[in-house]
């Protein structure tokens, strides 16, 4: 393992996430390896104990906020802060490679190629930093990770943004081998001394030692200020740019970005150079091999060398070694080496397991016993939390009992320590049903077994008693039971009732209150757990809308405010009182008084630095520091006399524009001066109408045409600069929308109801989609585009060349919120918009804009093999590879290409088993089927019968294929001139076991595989195109065939209930198989083509996905969809399963958008729970739930 384990004194969790050990450690703090509740890796800094005086407190703050603004492809992405408490963390992505200066001691110096990459990749960084408005400070080659991705700079603790105090010279701060001369003479740092690090940095990747040295701080300091470093081993144009950086006076040093260009050349744009540096920079990352693996990679590649039966033995072992706590918080528990003997598994195969295992890390021996050496293996390993998770609910009978049967055989089984009554019955219970990877150890099942004994003999002895005392015990008994079972039936009824109420109120505070929303369908679950709370539920988690608000004191069309660029600080006049709100916070920032008349208008610059508001009365203008409410000079007279002027940004900071109705100005912000006054009588202008770099400005003076004005140069000019002459004619006031991209790259434009995106000035433009009437956005990256109701992603390469992927419908976006603003939150996680009514709606799109994908490369869109998952929902084979569905990376070696594929369908060749541990494929001619083995690829059984592979392999139409529960016999079914057959396989023996002629005359009803499903006892296979079910020993035909309807998507794992497509796969009909009826209504999916189905593995919840991505859940036993439409993906669903205990439900689309579903409310609360903020308070219960008293929920 890559890190250190905890030592005494450590934390075992921080917040939500679980510690593996140590990453590192020193001055301040520690750096532990974490893991989250999905599995995911982290890496988290905390501070020392005795180091949390308030000013480091808030020195942790900045660097947590220097961090923050920095963008992520150049360093550790902040997951989760929690600054307050006794010991403040900070949890950010953890980068899986060595530091620079580890990998120059252990490799030695870069060559030159590599070199040129590393030097690219963090000039890059540091451009990326340098326009966050960030100053590192400290960068050094400790502080470098070469990770996947390209270098990353990382520790922002002693970075400086430029909002922070300038007055703090003469403190020296940094590495010194690594620090520019000014800052040695006492001389504030300025990103020029992050320019000298940079060149110094590169120099040591160069040369393997430090460019300065001295063994004493004065010798170091004299060499900084006074050496010229030994530039020999670098090459132009790095040497030239090295040797620029290196000036002694900071002046002459070149920015971040100039250096960029040098080493790159092409555009200056910062945008296209940043995207040139970051390709470049991927370049560098370190060999994935050499990668630190995490718990769960380790572990995994423990398990798959074991032999077959020390493999077996692994989930009951590990089980032992779990002991549940409240809710998913499991602890590690150390037991007795004894408890693995079970008289069953070998002990060999015990101690392969102990000696692997403890090798690797994973297990700490302690004489007799054995623990886990971190409880973090709970959450890393997949396979660990998924024995875990199959097993939760009997694990704290199997606890008990195994102390209790200890006890026992320590005290010399004597028979007052055995279980009796209820305790005895629970555990029998368990012991008999409850399982399904945990045994019983030879200690265990004697104390069951004397238990049993001992019961029966106390029976027969307490008859003759009993008989006696019953007569009149029956009516004291009787009455008291009677009583309280009568109370209980009667409060489980009324929370039942309560429940289904809150969970209706709930649904329909979704839109206008989301946040209580959401805490009210936590009440209702926290209250009885019943359909109406469980769909409820659903609708909360997957729910986009997030937040309404409203500023208090706000009235519509009464009350000036603006919202800034980024979507988080709204501002609001009130009268002469400016108020500032922190969106994701709801809490007030500031608050100033504006001196003379009323605000009019009110505007916030897109860096929320500057204000600017206009007076109702008097026509002036003025401009204010948002960050402390102070004025910037003095008013200013536009001209506008009385007439009020409304005022609004663009995307620049330098230009603001004032308008009132007759006119039209363009002001300068840094020197408040006015640049353009144009007299136009204009009844639409918007943010969207300034190009980002203020040069442009589209008018649309009222009945006319629209104009395009230079604003540098005063004048009018055609509209073709920025839009070409096309025959849907030229802007007008009537509907017709234009919007610049950030980088002024691009203009997107709403007209004669089509929407068209092009490069600015360009003759070619692309058509997006039909015009929703809102008005048009780009993110602030410019990656994405949206009308509110739809979404595109956007990429222009850096040489031009724009393309777009299709709309996305935001599904329950704001088309029926009657917005008529829209902005992009930060990271563009969330859109904002403001309603007629005056909120801040807010809706998370982070599903569309950062879903979860299979790694490019490795899943293949053109694969044309549909997704086939265990039974666990653990592993999953799409493309040419095996996935861990948890950690959404390959686990196991790609499968060998076959030689080649004849024509016709084979999609359905290409299943894992059950169990996970075999994949079939189609190999090509001469060997039909293989059966492989997943975790080393090996062949162990090959299909060569020529029945369902002829020697001309043009002439298969179908091949479909399904494995049995235990993975010991695959069925096969074949189409070929007209002649159909199935057949059954031992994969132990590759021997056909029988084959079966399907002689049915009808023709093929579908385009698609006729479907092949084992029911759960192995012995019965259900063929879909109207065929039916099937015995798989004799082969004789068990059912009526079904109606001609289509392909059977899915088999109930009773075998009860088959899912059938109709003719057009919009509707799905349930069959009974055995009795050959149809069970209820069909079922209504919609316009989309349903293209999977699934059972929950206890056949109660269909999952159906369909070809325009929709994901659907219905109630399986009366045919009725459960929840609304899940978040779904932007092409077609391609597989899908459910977990083993239907706690889950993951899915995959074409493009490679992998998604999880989580349908158990024990998982869900706590994810509502920390997404909402808390449960309802008090007065909150008391107003929706007045007839019960309070409870805590969360």
């Amino acid at each position: 393992m890559g890190h250190a384990r905890l030592v005494p004194g450590d934390p075992r969790q921080l917040g939500d996430y679980w510690l593996a050990g140590r990453l590192g450690a020193g001055g301040q703090g520690v750096v532990y390896e974490g893991y989250a509740a999905d599995g995911t890796r982290v890496a988290i800094k905390t501070l020392h104990g005795d180091l949390l005086e308030d000013g480091v407190r808030e020195a942790f703050a900045r660097e947590v906020e220097a961090a923050r603004r920095v963008a992520s492809f150049c360093t550790a992405r902040i997951l989760a802060v929690e600054l307050g408490g006794e010991r403040p963390y900070v949890v950010s992505e953890y980068v899986p490679g060595p530091d620079l200066q580890r990998a120059v001691a252990a490799d030695g110096p870069f060559e030159p190629g590599r070199l040129h990459q590393l030097a690219v990749g963090v000039a890059t960084a540091l451009t990326a930093i340098h326009q966050a408005g960030v100053i590192h400070r400290d960068l050094k080659p400790a502080n470098v990770l070469l990770g996947p991705g390209g270098p990353r700079v990382i520790d922002f603790g002693i970075a400086r943004t430029d909002e922070m105090s300038r007055s703090a010279t003469g403190q020296v701060k940094g590495t010194p081998r690594y620090m520019a001369p000014e800052v040695f003479r006492g001389e504030r740092a300025g990103p020029a001394a992050d320019v000298w690090a940079w060149g110094a940095l590169v120099l040591f990747a160069a040369t393997g030692r430090p460019p300065f040295t001295g063994d004493q701080l004065t010798a170091l300091m004299h060499s900084v200020l006074n050496d010229e470093p030994d530039l020999g081993p670098l090459h132009d144009p790095l040497r030239r740019a090295v040797a620029a950086a290196l000036a002694k006076n900071p002046a002459e040093r070149p920015s971040a970005q100039r250096i960029l260009l040098a080493l790159l050349g092409g555009s200056n744009e910062t945008a296209r150079l940043l995207n040139a540096g970051s390709r470049a920079a991927a370049e560098v990352e370190e060999d994935r091999t050499r990668l630190t693996p995490s718990l769960g990679d380790t572990a995994e590649q423990v398990y798959a060398g074991l032999s077959p039966a020390a493999r077996a033995a692994v989930p009951p072992m590990m089980l032992r070694l779990v002991t549940p706590g409240e809710g998913a918080e499991d602890t590690v528990r150390r037991a007795d080496l004894r408890e693995f003997d079970d008289g069953h598994t070998d002990p060999r195969a015990v101690g392969e397991v102990l000696g692997a295992f403890t090798n690797a890390g994973m297990l700490t021996r302690d004489g007799d016993t054995v623990a886990l050496t971190t409880a973090a293996l709970l959450r890393a390993w997949p396979r660990l939390r998924a024995w875990v998770d199959a097993e939760r609910a009997g694990l704290s009978v199997h606890r008990a009992l195994t102390d209790a049967a200890l006890l026992w055989d320590r005290h010399g089984r004597k028979n007052g320590d055995l279980y009796q009554g209820t305790r005895l019955e629970g555990a029998m219970g368990w012991a008999a049903t409850g399982r399904l990877n945990a045994t019983l150890n030879r200690v265990e099942s004697a104390f069951l077994d004397a238990c049993a004994a001992l019961a029966r003999q106390r029976a027969r002895t307490r008859r003759l008693l009993v008989a006696a005392l019953s007569g009149l015990l029956v009516v004291a008994v009787a009455a008291s039971v009677v009583a309280t079972v009568q109370q209980r039936t009667a409060a489980r009824q009324r929370d039942e009732a309560v429940a289904r109420r809150v969970a209706a109120q709930a649904g329909t505070l979704r839109a206008t209150d989301p946040r209580t929303s959401r805490r009210l369908a936590i009440a209702a679950a926290r209250l009885a757990d019943v359909r109406e709370t469980r769909s409820e539920l659903l609708n909360a988690l997957n729910q986009p809308e997030e937040d309404s608000f409203t500023a208090p004191g706000f009235r519509m069309n009464d009350t000036p405010s603006d919202l800034a660029a980024d979507g988080r600080t709204l501002v609001v006049a009130e009268s002469t009182t400016v108020r500032l709100w922190d969106l994701d916070t709801r809490r007030p920032i500031r608050e100033f008084r504006t001196p003379g008349p009323a605000v009019h208008d009110v505007a916030i610059s897109p860096d929320r630095r500057t204000l600017v508001t206009t007076a109702a009365t008097g026509g002036t203008l003025r401009f204010w520091d948002a960050g402390s409410g102070r004025p910037l000079g003095e008013a200013i007279d536009t001209g506008a006399g009385d007439d009020p002027a409304a005022v609004f940004f663009g995307k620049s900071n330098n230009v603001v524009v004032v308008w009132t109705g007759g006119s039209v100005q363009l002001w300068d912000v840094p020197g408040r001066r006015r640049l353009l006054r144009i007299e136009r009588d204009v009844s639409t202008l918007s943010f969207n109408d300034v190009s980002p770099d203020g040069r442009y400005l589209v008018l649309r003076p009222d009945g006319k045409e629209a104009e395009l004005w230079d604003v540098p140069g005063r004048r009018k000019v055609p509209l073709s600069r920025i839009w070409p002459d096309d025959p849907d004619g030229g802007l007008d006031d009537d509907g017709d929308l234009i919007e610049f991209s950030p980088d002024g790259r691009l203009v997107a434009r709403s007209v004669a109801g089509a929407i068209r995106i092009g490069e600015l000035g360009s003759d070619e433009t692309q058509y997006l989609g039909e015009s929703s009437g809102h008005g048009l956005v780009f993110s602030q990256d410019g990656g994405f585009v949206t009308d509110g109701t739809r979404l595109w992603k956007l990429h222009l390469g850096e040489s031009g060349g724009l393309s777009t992927g299709t709309g996305e419908t935001l599904r329950r976006g704001v088309e029926d919120a009657d917005c008529s603003r829209v902005w992009f939150g930060p990271g563009n996680r969330i859109l904002r918009c403001d309603d007629s009514h005056g909120a801040i709606r807010t809706l998370d799109i982070s599903d569309y804009t950062r879903p979860s994908m299979l790694r490019h490369g490795e899943y293949s869109t053109e694969s044309a093999h549909p997704a086939s998952f265990d039974e666990t929902g653990t592993l999953m084979a799409a493309g040419e590879h095996i996935w861990d569905v948890h950690a959404r990376r390959v686990v196991h070696p790609p499968l060998r290409e076959p030689p080649a594929e004849p024509d016709g369908n084979i999609e359905g060749t290409e299943r894992l088993s059950p169990d996970g541990r075999l994949i079939s494929r189609f190999s090509g001619p001469g060997v039909a089927i293989q059966i492989l083995e997943v975790a080393t690829g090996r062949q162990v059984a090959a299909f060569t019968d020529p029945a369902f592979l002829p020697d001309r392999p043009s002439r298969a139409e179908w091949i479909d294929l399904a494995f049995s529960p235990d993975g010991g016999t695959v069925a096969v079914y074949a189409e070929h001139d007209g002649k159909k057959k199935l057949q059954f396989w031992d994969v132990a023996t590759a021997r056909r076991l029988s084959s079966i002629d399907v002689k049915t005359p009808e023709p093929l009803l579908s385009l698609r595989v006729p479907g092949l499903f084992f029911d759960r006892s192995g012995r019965r296979v259900l063929l879909g195109n109207s065929e039916g079910m099937f015995d798989v020993r004799s082969g004789r035909p068990l059912s009526p065939r079904p109606p001609p309807l289509g392909s059977v998507l899915a088999l109930s794992p009773d075998g009860e209930t088959a899912v059938i497509s109709s003719n057009n796969s919009t509707d799905l009909v349930l069959w009974n198989p055995r009795t050959g009826e149809t069970v209820g209504p069909p079922l209504r999916s919609g316009p989309g083509v349903v293209s999977v189905a699934g059972f929950s593995p206890d056949g109660r919840t269909l999952a159906t996905g369909d070809g325009d991505g929709t994901v659907r859940l219905w109630d399986a036993e009366i045919g009725r969809q459960f929840s609304f439409t899940l978040l779904a993906h932007p092409s077609q669903i391609e597989g899908l399963a459910f977990d083993r205990n239907g706690r889950s439900l993951y899915t995959l689309s074409l493009d490679g958008t992998f998604r999880e579903h989580v349908l158990d409310p024990a998982r869900a609360l706590p994810a509502l729970c920390a997404k909402t903020g808390g449960p309802l308070t008090a007065e909150e219960w008391d107003r929706y739930i007045p007839e019960l008293p309070y409870r805590k929920t969360c």
